[in-house]
């Protein structure tokens, strides 16, 4: 009902209603209490709504901006019927809004009465596109609307003074409504054939009308499409990579010749793709989005299609083959050869998933109603909450700083939602813990379950949220995995939280679990058997494995009665003909689009005169003939036809078809356990038994013990793209709704994945992260082509307006409304954490007074950063100095490339990893190695590789596994933490005196990352002389006040290859 737009229901008769007949009003809705009342809110009565149905009254414990009227007047039986619907906002108290007509006023414009002489208009407002008519007012013709075209014109006593003049247009004009928001505009509203002019007051009511619904939201949505008709446009470009053979087996890998192996390792890995035979290239004829998705639907629809996925580690460069993931391997059992291209389906399943949110806040169905109202000039705070204090007994043992608790107090007492600006290692997590116990002792109701929502940008980001927090025990569990797809396999919190406590019983009850292996053994074969409808196969496999227990494999009595059993069965055991075999192969393989038919015509019509010679298929052959020959041709009748006969055909494990013969082995099985049990009693007493009993539970059912945790646990973990996923509706039983919804980096996710776990949220979004750290990435391209859709009867100022809104991420903008809210409601909803416990407290003064004014403390002593990697004993700061060599000119820039390599500094880096390494009084610390640039990622890997750190995969050789080694650029670190860590800057002045990589509008949040990453030791390799510079301290500061820490003092020596 929450989708509904309408809603219709009885209300009991009073005097005052009666006079309501004929007029508009509003209906809301105060403290369990409904009401009439004008549109400023004014209450003109009270109602009592009778009969109301479920559906009904959820609505109205929603009800947005709302028009209402009397539908039914019953004064006989005392009750009046209203009809309310759903407004994107109402503009009440116009003061003169004069419509101008030029002939005659149209009979199909809607007006409407109201209070006190007051009238009404319907308007549509475009949502994205200014150069449409400012207006259109509702029409009684459906899906059409008069269009109001606003003029400028200039008093002729002052030809300076602007007037603003509204002409309806005669002519109707066809609407497509999801492209417009609907508002009611309320007052003195007039039609006129004369000219007169709009007030100023309402002339700017009408400009923050269009300025709410051409906001934030809407220009992200113009974003999500465009980005979306890219995408299909980069398809086309991509186009398609045909493969020769294929290998079918526990393993399936294409086989490509030299020219499509590099297409396809350069364009497809870690990609989903399309593969299938000719038919696949129907996709490339499409000349729109929107056939594509026709031709796509068809093809999947006729099983011409399948989607994989190509991996990086299944390439195998000298046999050009590439092992794929795919859950449809019948597909691929005939196959021969085809081709295989990208698949928008990721990308189409993303944007539909995005445009749901967005539509949900935008029109006010989100879980907290009023959040469309933080992307306009005006937001609105829920009702103003009873003060909540900190319960002191639920804090943590550790202690917390005045400000996390402060942090906890906002976040109790927020309305709706909380920023927590968390600068590195000022303990998020332990705060976002925190606050978490102390909401759900709030509840007050232990049987609410799985009702708050952990979300981030990034898969680990969830992650790490996820295994670091538990309530009352259970576990937090991350749903859906890294690949966003709907897999069935344990998540990975239950696996560990199985894991540890097996690992936990076993070790308590060690002497006692080493000694029970035989009954566990026995027990799984014994359960497995009677639960299912056993094969003759399997009765033989499991009746041999006990009869080889150590309990029975001395017993000739029980091994003479098993040997009976398997000789009584194998004399049962049938196998399929090799015809009937055949003909299965061919099933898999058989075309079933009209066309693919017609391509192979001549092959398929002798193999089925072949199969039609055997008695026992000849009708079924017959079957397919007349499918294939029926007209019209249906692929839908071929399908069902080979669907059908696969289900015949296809072996089938044979079946014990004896009820008795099964008993036979169940009553023996029955007798074995007996006695096995009997062993058993022998040597354990009761309570051991309880414990062993347990563990099995654990070892035996662990979907059992998922669906238990899933069921009870207080929090659940997904991206921002997975909080709506298949999994969560499974999971949450279609009602994918949290209370308190968590979302940390938020401020480098984009606003289109920001918006849907924001959207499920009902009482509370903390939003946590960091806007002096790495944004979400825009591409200026998609932001240029809205402007000039947006912008074309409009000048330069809108066009920057447009480009900074973009820019700025939707964190940023929650920051500002969450301060216009505080000044409305004197409720905060922003903190910012200022202590930090990563690193040492001289890098974190590093951190503070470079990115952060100084404001973040260190309280944490240089005594719990101590070290001696590669003998730099406690060092917490280092440059190894590679000065620009003429000798190396030639490995510093990769040709082609936009990106950069400095392969010295590469080779100075490995040099010193491998040195440290291989040091006899190497103490293990984790590292990070972190530059700027992709091509100097390589470069360092390659050297790596070249010292023997990385073998050709680039993973870690045996000598060297247990390591933690990460080698990224700056990206790939946000949210991690590592002892050591190296940044190789790369830049020297042989590139140029600029800076360009390091000095551009988002170099501080670069090197904000880059440089809060270690925790004992920064390692800053690069070129001295380039940042030890006036003009570094000009365009780098932050590595100019580095590099003059380390010039020539304690902390810096000159260091060769």
């Amino acid at each position: 009902m929450r989708e509904l737009d309408v809603v219709s229901f009885s209300i009991s008769l009073t005097e005052e209603i009666s006079k309501l007949k004929g007029l508009l009003f509003k209906v809301i809705k105060h403290k369990s209490k409904f009401y009439i009342s004008k549109f400023d809110d004014v209450i003109i009565s009270e109602i009592n709504p009778i009969n109301l149905n479920a559906d009904a009254s959820d609505y109205l414990d929603n009800l947005p901006n709302n028009y209402s009227y009397i539908t039914t007047l019953d004064k006989r039986n005392h009750f009046a019927m209203i009809e309310s619907k759903r407004v994107f906002g109402i503009k009440a108290g116009i003061e003169k809004l004069h419509l101008y007509y030029e002939d005659e006023l149209p009979n199909d414009v809607i007006t409407y009465n109201t209070f006190d002489n007051a009238n009404a208009i319907l308007a549509y407002c475009h949502i994205y596109d200014k150069s449409e008519s400012a207006f259109l007012i509702e029409s009684r013709n459906r899906n059409k609307a008069f269009p109001i075209i606003r003029k400028i014109e200039y008093d002729s006593s002052d030809e300076h003074k602007e007037q603003t003049l509204l002409y309806l247009e005669p002519k109707e004009k066809s609407i497509k409504l999801e492209n417009y928001q609907t508002f009611l505009l309320v007052g003195d509203i007039s039609f006129t054939d004369t000219k007169e002019y709009v007030s100023e007051m309402d002339r700017l009511a009408l400009y923050h009308i269009r300025a709410d619904v051409q906001n934030y939201l809407n220009l992200w949505k113009e974003y999500n499409r465009i980005e979306l008709e890219r995408e299909y446009k980069q398809f086309k470009k991509s186009s398609y990579v045909k493969f020769d053979s294929l290998t079918y087996g526990d393993e399936i890998k294409l086989y490509f010749n030299n020219e499509e192996f590099g297409k396809v390792t350069k364009f497809f890995i870690d990609k989903m793709c399309f593969v299938g035979g000719k038919e696949l290239l129907h996709l490339f004829n499409s000349n729109s989005l929107d056939s594509y998705n026709k031709i796509e639907k068809e093809l999947l629809s006729n099983e011409a299609l399948t989607v994989v996925e190509l991996s990086a580690n299944g390439v195998n460069s000298t046999e050009k083959s590439i092992k794929i993931r795919t859950s449809d391997r019948a597909f691929f059992r005939n196959l021969k050869n085809g081709n295989i291209c990208l698949s928008l389906l990721g990308n189409k399943i993303s944007y539909q998933r995005r445009e749901k949110a967005k539509e949900r806040i935008i029109t006010g169905k989100a879980g907290i109603q009023k959040m469309y109202t933080w992307f306009t000039d005006n937001p609105e705070p829920n009702e103003k909450p009873e003060i909540i204090e900190i319960d002191s007994t639920l804090l943590p043992s550790t202690n917390l700083t005045p400000n996390q608790i402060e942090a906890i107090r906002v976040i109790l007492n927020t309305p709706d939602f909380v920023i927590i600006v968390g600068p590195p290692g000022t303990g998020k997590t332990t705060v976002i813990k925190a606050a978490l116990i102390q909401l759900n002792a709030l509840t007050g109701n232990k049987y609410n379950f799985g009702n708050n929502l952990l979300s981030g940008f990034r898969h680990e980001t969830v992650l790490n949220l996820t295994e670091n927090i538990d309530l009352f025990g259970l576990p937090a569990v991350k749903v859906g995995d890294k690949n966003n797809s709907n897999s069935e396999e344990l998540e990975p919190r239950i696996i560990k939280f199985i894991d540890d406590l097996i690992d936990a019983l076993k070790e308590k009850y060690i002497n006692l679990t080493e000694s029970d292996d035989e009954y566990i053994e026995f027990k799984k074969k014994y359960f497995n058997y009677i639960s299912f409808n056993n094969s003759i196969d399997s009765s033989i496999e499991i009746l041999n494995g006990i009869s080889q227990l150590d309990i029975f494999i001395s017993n000739s009595e029980v091994n003479e009665k098993i040997n009976k059993m398997i000789q009584s069965l194998k004399q049962q055991n049938k196998s399929m003909s090799y015809e009937e075999d055949s003909f299965v192969n061919f099933l898999y393989g058989m075309p079933i689009s009209e066309e693919a038919y017609n391509d192979d015509k001549e092959r398929i019509e002798i193999e089925l005169s072949i199969f039609e010679d055997y008695k026992a298929l000849k009708e079924d052959v017959k079957k397919l003939n007349n499918a294939y020959n029926k007209k019209p041709y249906s692929s839908e009748s071929v399908k069902a036809i080979r669907r059908d006969l696969i289900l015949k055909y296809r072996k089938k494990p044979e079946i014990l078809t004896s009820p008795a013969k099964k008993q036979e082995i169940v009553d023996y099985l029955n007798e074995l356990f007996d006695i096995i049990k009997c062993e058993r009693l022998k040597k354990f007493d009761g309570d051991k038994i309880a414990v062993l009993d347990y563990i099995d539970s654990l070892t035996e059912n662990p979907y059992l013990i998922r669906e238990t945790l899933l069921a009870y646990t207080k929090v659940l973990g997904a991206t921002n793209q997975q909080s709506i996923s298949k999994n969560m509706y499974l999971i949450k039983n279609d009602d994918v709704m949290f209370d308190n919804v968590f979302i940390d980096e938020a401020a480098t996710s984009s606003p289109l994945d920001l918006f849907i776990p924001m959207s499920v949220a009902k009482k509370k979004i903390i939003l946590v992260g960091d806007h002096k750290q790495l944004p979400n990435i825009t591409d200026e391209g998609i932001i240029d082509e809205i402007k000039d859709g947006l912008n074309k009867n409009s000048d330069d100022s809108e066009d920057k307006d447009i480009s900074s809104t973009m820019k700025k991420t939707l964190f940023e903008i929650l920051i500002e409304k969450a301060h216009q809210l505080e000044a409305k409601d004197g409720i905060r909803r922003v903190i910012m954490l200022d202590t930090q416990f990563r690193m040492h407290p001289k890098l974190g003064e590093i951190v503070s007074n470079s990115f952060y004014e100084g404001m973040i403390k260190s309280v944490r002593p240089e005594s719990d950063f101590i070290h001696n990697y590669h003998n730099l004993k406690d060092k917490y700061l280092y440059w190894l100095d590679t000065p620009y060599d003429e000798y190396y000119k030639n490995d510093y820039r990769e040709r082609g490339s936009h990106s950069r390599k400095n392969v010295p500094e590469a080779k100075k880096i490995a040099k010193h990893i491998k040195e440290a390494l291989d040091d006899k009084n190497y103490t293990k610390v984790s590292i990070g190695i972190i530059t700027m640039y992709r091509d100097q990622v390589k470069a360092i890997k390659e050297e790596l590789k070249k010292i023997g750190i990385l073998d050709e995969k680039y993973d870690l050789m045996p000598s060297y596994a247990s390591q933690e080694l990460l080698i990224g650029t700056v990206d790939a670190f946000q949210g991690r933490e590592f002892d050591i860590v190296y940044l190789s800057l790369v830049y020297t002045f042989n590139f140029d005196n600029n800076y360009s990589r390091l000095a551009n509008e988002n170099s501080k949040s670069l090197l904000c990352v880059a440089l809060s990453r270690q925790k004992r030791m920064l390692i800053v390799v690069g070129d001295m002389s380039v940042y030890n510079i006036p003009k570094a301290k000009e365009k780098v500061r932050p590595l100019y006040d580095l590099a003059i820490q380390c010039s020539g003092g304690e902390n810096h020596e000159w260091y060769y290859l």
